[in-house]
């Protein structure tokens, strides 16, 4: 009975100055503050999410302009390439060309501007035409065997 005796004693006193006060946190407390932390942990993730996301995109566009420039100055590259092998493959043809070509070609425009024909375009053609069988014959002149001789140039 004694146990008893002093539970109830106990009990009185409690009654008597009010529920004791543990000085923790409550429930309701702690679960407010455990929803407050993760929303400024979520808050914090996204943020960082965001600046990632921004600088991964700044970095992307600098690879791509990158990525350009290098594209450009290789296209120029190529161009001046392209025109330097073009300049020193049309030598030959250029020599042959005025040797064999631009006489006859200048010869043929004059006698055009002479006679003024009705269809100027026909009556070149037709003069290119018979100088061109006159020079059949003549070993100088031989087409064939000069771009055989240019391509075989080219290949080396």
């Amino acid at each position: 009975k004694k146990a008893e005796e002093v539970f109830a004693s106990v009990r009185i006193y409690i009654e008597k100055k009010g529920r004791p006060f543990n000085y923790l946190k409550s429930e309701k407390e702690l679960a407010a503050e455990r929803k407050l932390l993760l929303e400024q942990v979520e808050k914090t993730m996204k943020q960082r999410e965001a600046e990632g996301l921004e600088l991964q995109e700044k970095f992307e566009e600098e690879a791509r302009e990158r990525r350009r420039l290098d594209d450009e100055a290789r296209l120029r590259e190529i161009q001046e390439h392209e025109r330097r092998q073009l300049l020193a493959l049309s030598l030959p043809l250029r020599s042959y060309l005025m040797q064999y070509i631009v006489p006859t070609l200048t010869e043929g425009l004059i006698e055009l501007c002479q006679i003024m024909p009705d269809d100027p375009i026909d009556h070149l053609a037709e003069f290119l035409f018979s100088k061109a069988g006159a020079l059949e014959g003549d070993p100088n002149v031989d087409p064939a065997t000069f771009m055989s001789a240019f391509t075989a140039q080219q290949h080396n």
